[in-house]
């Protein structure tokens, strides 16, 4: 079947429509799966900071012990003692009260430095923060 004249003026239409939403579409699908990163490293976060505030409301819990628990469990691998998640970052935590006390509420935080994997860091850096934060609070056992 020959071209007719209507036709003729369109060829390479689809290739220009392609090239002009490709990026668009692959920006979008970049940063569903840096998002999903995200939340999982967010949610992840919150549950060290949780383990590590059982170890805080222990009595006798020095801070070391503490940092030693998040910093483990986020750096060592799924094999290691405790289990982590293979992260290797330095976190940078604080535990509030430095003395702590039975019945009183102490609080273990921490952050480290977050950047994506896929996208390029002058798109990442404006759709992410910088860090991911956690914090959980419980009272120290008597």
């Amino acid at each position: 079947m020959r071209p007719n004249r209507k036709t003729q003026g369109q060829r390479g239409a689809s290739a220009v429509e392609m090239a002009l939403l490709l990026p668009v579409l692959l920006l979008v699908l970049f940063a569903i799966f840096e998002y999903g990163r995200f939340f999982y490293l967010q949610s992840m976060a919150a549950s060290v900071a949780a383990s590590a505030v059982r170890v805080a409301s222990l009595p006798g819990a020095t801070d070391a012990a503490i940092a030693a628990a998040v910093t483990g469990e986020l750096n060592n691998g799924s094999d290691g003692n405790p289990p982590g998640f293979s992260l290797g970052v330095t976190p940078s935590i604080s535990i509030s009260p430095v003395e702590r006390t039975a019945g009183e509420p102490v609080t273990v935080s921490f952050s480290y430095p977050f950047s994506p994997l896929i996208l390029p860091q002058f798109v990442g850096s404006t759709l992410f923060p910088a860090s991911i934060a956690a914090g959980a609070s419980a009272m120290v056992e008597p």
